[in-house]
């Protein structure tokens, strides 16, 4: 867990800061402090030992600079991370900020995305450090490991156009590989952070076991983690036919020599083999390719890169299921919503889906619910990590079913502080440009049609269909004054389809057509009349 400083001598930049860290939610900042000057900074600096400071450049008296230099010099343990607020005229200071060990430096005004990132890449950076310094502590041992480890992970993330920049990383570490195919074995644990808790412990069974070890002289073994804690198994083999005879069989083993000496689990891919040393970034990406699909097999089942590239690109949701899914949790028919759920994200409809069209179905139906939580004044934050971190169909669905409970019990809370006339004429506003029906609204607030029909009228003066015109003809308006919109549009954006009966009800209402509207034909006079027509309703 970390924590950050923020020092700027403009008190309001330094809370916006703050506020902008806050809403981001990254989950591994625990606290975030303030101070306004660069004593109080160094004072805060000494007593809480933060793990990342920003700090304005330009600041009275100590500027950020030199609070930079007297903090690195209170700080022999390299503790500290520090990133710099400047302006555009600044860049002579973010220069020899970077000269002194500043990370990364960010423009006034930051925008979230900005600060998320750079945040994340210093955090990043802190933990890669980290990592180092526990490889360090068991160096006699894990050295070549860990260079072995950096190398192939950069073999496997970039895409080299040639061989020969492989080949002289490879020859870095001392591997040459006898063999011209290539396979990749992925593991993903579930039960937490394996690298972190077990490296050494595994590592030393598969160096036994299997490591740098020659099965009949024609198959190597190499096995390392990557940046993600995932175990790769990397194969070099002589033939291609070994891909069904020797390496399925052979990641079988290792797996359940894994699971039963450590109580384990995990999901296993495996790539497809491939030629030569360019080969390596293909077979890393299709192990990392056919993991995402993990949500539809058990754990220690082998998830073949082959099975997983014919699925269907589909689209699961249509546009009526996603406004169905709104309507029900506004209306709390949770009966509805459970079986949508179920049957969305159910074995049989995705027998044959691409992991990408799931996730488009998930994502699309947590924006949803999102939107109704920040309606309620929440702020969900849903990163796309929330999707991997789901380890199968049951897991989604009861993800999503939770997700939606939340939102029906902000929903019943805010509702709750309200009268039934604010509900519904907030619930109007919410959804004019859709087809609102009395009957559904009345049902809502559990009222009979004839009993609210009466209701609606004494509290608005206005019977429902006038009061729904009276939102939409006000938004018109107000969507007209923009002199770049077109009438089709705000037709449309109003709930019309018809841009004809659109025109007939506006010219209704205020007397003139939307386009004399727009052009400020009579506007006043018509406007005017109008509001003044509807006051008289309301007294």
């Amino acid at each position: 867990m970390y924590s950050i400083l923020i020092v700027d001598d403009e008190v309001m930049i330094c809370k916006g800061i703050k506020s902008l860290i806050e809403y981001i939610n990254i989950p591994k900042i625990t606290k975030i402090l303030t101070a306004y000057n660069a004593i109080e900074a160094e004072k805060i600096a000494r007593n809480e030992i933060p793990n990342i400071i920003i700090t304005d450049i330009k600041m009275p008296g100590i500027n950020g600079i030199e609070l930079i230099k007297r903090l690195i010099r209170n700080d022999p343990d390299n503790h500290c991370r520090f990133i710099v607020l400047s302006g555009y005229d600044d860049f002579h200071y973010v220069k020899d900020a970077f000269k002194i060990g500043v990370r990364d430096y960010l423009l006034k005004p930051a925008s979230t995305r900005e600060l998320k990132d750079v945040i994340l890449k210093v955090i990043q950076e802190i933990e890669e450090e980290k990592e180092r310094a526990q490889i360090e502590q068991v160096r006699e041992y894990n050295y070549s490991k860990a260079l072995l480890e950096n190398n192939l992970n950069k073999i496997f993330n970039t895409p080299f156009k040639d061989e020969k920049t492989i080949k002289k990383i490879l020859d870095d570490i001392y591997i040459e590989f006898p063999h011209n195919y290539f396979c990749i074995g992925m593991f993903e644990f579930i039960e937490g952070d394996i690298k972190a808790s077990t490296d050494v412990e595994l590592q030393q069974k598969l160096n036994r076991d299997y490591l740098w070890t020659e099965t009949t002289g024609d198959v190597i073994l190499y096995s390392f983690f990557n940046y993600k804690g995932n175990l790769i198994l990397l194969f070099n083999f002589k033939e291609n036919r070994y891909y069904e005879d020797r390496l399925k069989p052979l990641i079988y083993e290792i797996a359940q020599s894994i699971f039963d000496s450590n109580n384990y689990k995990a999901f296993i891919s495996i790539s497809e083999p491939k030629k030569g040393l360019r080969g390596l970034y293909f077979t890393y990406q299709d192990a990392m390719e056919a993991l995402r699909y993990k949500i539809l097999y058990n754990p220690g089942e082998i998830i073949e890169y082959k099975h997983t590239v014919n699925r269907l690109e589909k689209h699961i949701l249509s546009e009526a299921d996603t406004k169905r899914f709104s309507k029900n949790i506004y209306e709390f028919n949770m009966r509805e919503l459970s079986n949508f759920i179920d049957t969305t994200f159910s074995e049989k409809l995705l027998e044959n889906v691409s992991i990408d069209s799931i996730k488009e179905s998930y994502d699309t139906l947590i924006y949803v619910i999102d939107n109704i939580m920040r309606d309620c004044g929440e702020t969900p934050y849903t990163p796309d990590e929330d999707f991997e971190k789901l380890n199968s169909l049951k897991d989604i669905r009861i993800d999503v079913k939770s997700r939606i409970n939340n939102a029906l019990n902000l929903l019943k809370e805010k509702w709750e502080c309200r009268t039934t006339d604010d509900i519904v004429r907030k619930y109007i506003e919410d959804n004019y440009f859709k087809s609102i029906r009395m009957a559904e609204v009345a049902n809502m607030v559990g009222m009979s049609y004839n009993y609210f029909s009466r209701f609606f009228r004494e509290a608005t003066g206005m019977n429902f269909s006038e009061y729904v015109t009276h939102i939409r003809m006000e938004k018109a308006r107000e969507m007209l004054d923009d002199p770049t919109i077109k009438v089709h549009e705000v037709s449309r954006k109003v709930g019309y389809e018809n841009p004809k009966h659109f025109t007939r009800v506006f010219k209704s209402y205020y007397g003139i057509s939307p386009k004399e509207y727009q052009d400020g034909y009579w506007v006043k006079r018509y406007t005017d009349n109008r509001e003044g027509s509807i006051n008289d309703k309301k007294a």
